[in-house]
């Protein structure tokens, strides 16, 4: 964005869009004819329409976004400050039209700002200058305590004044120590919430569930697997119950095809019929299989994935005698964070699509079917 001010400090601004709520150090203002007012410093302030007001130094014409600043959603008035200052004086020489910009909301709106490094240097000056202040108080009150007469009613005055200023000084650093106090533990939450959003870029797809198996018939039910991983079923099941395995088409395949973590498992409620987890493993060369998850209404169904079962699969598990025309299966699993319980269909993951681009890169002709079959714990930060 470019901010042109002409010879009477009137601000125009080519485009009404700062950027996106939580956003940091990835928009920059360029301000055009600053100079145009006779200062030597230059500011931007920012008022948000919650009556919260903050001011931006500039160190030369551009200023950079930080969160702090794209701290909320919504319009936000922004004045140009030219102003000289002299010594603690701070003279504003002449002040721009207000802009009313725009801030979008975004999907992080939860993540509270991080204070960009300089406001933290902002506020450590200030306390250095408070600091040297008070280091001046005490020089002048042992210099004015040893030269002072022996009135002692004028003494008592200086005293009294000098101990008022130390006390200012006092409340001050306090109020600045309680500033930086509330940036840390604001850096302090944003660190957590980026360490979320960093560990669930590999898992960022909402239905983990990979229909791995074919189209298939057994015991008098057709299963149709769609192109957007619902299971389509048709037919009369017999006097057995019938089960189809989902995430290939044979249950042992030796593979964990839902890594170790904490899911929710649901899907659309048919009657007499269920979706199960099984995880299995062998002990003393013999296969031990425990049910994980057994979803058979519309109900959701918590359940943990960890390293006591080295292997697991989902299935469909289909009581006798029931009949199906046309009846869609809607089963998903999804992270225990996710709370929406609306359905959607797979798609494969940030890492898995990485995958398979290295591999058409790389000049492989297939599709690499092993890569792809199963999920994976290990999520990397790769750079195209």
């Amino acid at each position: 964005m470019t901010i042109t001010l002409d010879q009477q400090y009137f601000a125009v601004a080519d485009d009404n869009l700062l950027g996106y709520r939580g956003e940091t150090n990835a928009r920059t203002i360029h301000f055009v004819g600053l100079d145009n007012a006779a200062a030597d410093t230059y500011s931007v302030v920012f008022s948000y329409d919650d009556a919260v007001t903050y001011e931006s130094m500039l160190l030369d014409d551009t200023l950079t976004l930080t969160s702090a600043i794209m701290r909320k959603a919504g319009k936000v008035d922004v004045q140009v400050y030219a102003c000289n200052v002299s010594g603690d004086e701070y003279t504003v020489v002449k002040k721009s039209n207000i802009l009313e910009l725009e801030i979008k909301p975004s999907l992080d709106d939860n993540v509270p700002p991080v204070p960009s490094i300089a406001d933290c240097l902002r506020l450590l000056t200030s306390l250095e200058q408070l600091a040297a202040s008070l280091g001046n108080i005490t020089d002048t009150i042992i210099t004015e305590q040893t030269d002072i007469s022996a009135d002692h009613s004028s003494i008592q005055q200086m005293h009294n004044a000098l101990t008022n200023r130390f006390n200012e000084c006092m409340l001050a650093i306090s109020s600045a120590a309680s500033e930086v106090s509330s940036m840390v533990s604001q850096i302090s939450a944003s660190v957590s919430q980026i360490y979320l959003n960093k560990t669930s870029i590999g898992m960022s797809k909402k239905n983990m569930l990979k229909i791995g198996a074919s189209d298939k018939r057994i015991n008098g039910v057709a299963m149709t697997v769609g192109d957007d991983g619902a299971v389509t079923l048709n037919g009369t099941s017999n006097d057995e119950f019938t089960s189809f395995y989902l995430s290939s088409d044979e249950p042992f395949d030796f593979k964990k095809h839902i890594p170790n973590g904490s899911y929710i498992l649901c899907s659309n409620s048919i009657p007499g019929l269920a979706v199960i987890v099984t995880g299995y493993k062998y002990v003393n060369g013999e296969l031990v299989n425990r049910t994980l998850a057994y979803c058979d209404d519309a109900a959701p169904v918590s359940f943990t994935v960890n390293d006591d079962y080295d292997y697991n699969y989902v299935e469909l598990y289909i009581d006798p005698q029931i009949s199906f025309t046309q009846k869609k299966v809607h089963a998903m699993i999804r992270d225990s964070r996710i709370t929406d319980p609306d359905w959607e269909a797979f798609r494969p993951s940030l890492q898995e699509q990485i995958d398979e681009l290295r591999d058409l890169i790389s000049g492989s002709s297939a599709y690499n079917e092993v890569r792809t079959e199963s999920f994976t714990d290990n999520v990397q930060e790769v750079t195209i």
